[in-house]
């Protein structure tokens, strides 16, 4: 039968199995491509399955988070602040807290959801989105401290104007 397969591979001028299969799925030639693809994909499936995010923002809120710590590093040299490795670790475990916070009720509301459990549902749904916002404004308030800290001004600059222009819009 092996012969018989070789032979008609043969036939269709292919060398062996392994060029038919190059022919189908001609990705396969670039390893590093192919696999590039599937992880991209499969880190795209969990991030949104986790995470209740698409890319772009789970992307997005990385970069905030990077942008806070190198703003953070800057901010610290810029007043003499001996930079700690402490503060690194905290920044990290800060961050770690954060997206377990993202996480943990946008799983539970999915999995009540998906066994028709509407009330409760609802009430980890509001959660992941009270948690998200949350989470994005003390990441944006952190950004504007070390700004402030950076160009010389008191520490609370950019947060008193934002809080001119939103009690402004509110009167």
């Amino acid at each position: 039968m092996r012969n018989y397969f070789e032979r008609l591979l043969q036939s269709f001028d292919f060398d062996s199995a392994s060029s038919f299969y190059a022919s189908l799925a001609p990705s396969s030639k670039y390893a590093y491509l192919g696999s590039a693809t599937v992880a991209v994909s499969s880190v795209s499936v969990v991030i949104e399955r986790v995470f209740g995010l698409d890319s772009l923002a789970f992307i997005l809120l990385l970069f905030g988070f990077l942008v806070e710590v190198g703003s953070g590093l800057i901010a610290s040299i810029v007043s003499k602040v001996p930079i700690e490795s402490f503060k690194a670790t905290r920044f990290t475990v800060k961050t770690v807290c954060y997206m377990l916070l993202i996480a943990l009720p946008y799983v539970l509301s999915v999995s009540f959801e998906a066994r028709g459990k509407t009330a409760i549902t609802v009430v980890f749904d509001w959660l992941y989105l009270f948690f998200l916002c949350q989470i994005v404004w003390e990441l944006t308030i952190s950004i504007l401290e070390n700004v402030a800290v950076i160009s010389g001004k008191d520490k609370t600059h950019w947060i008193k104007k934002l809080q001119d222009k939103i009690g402004g819009l509110l009167q």
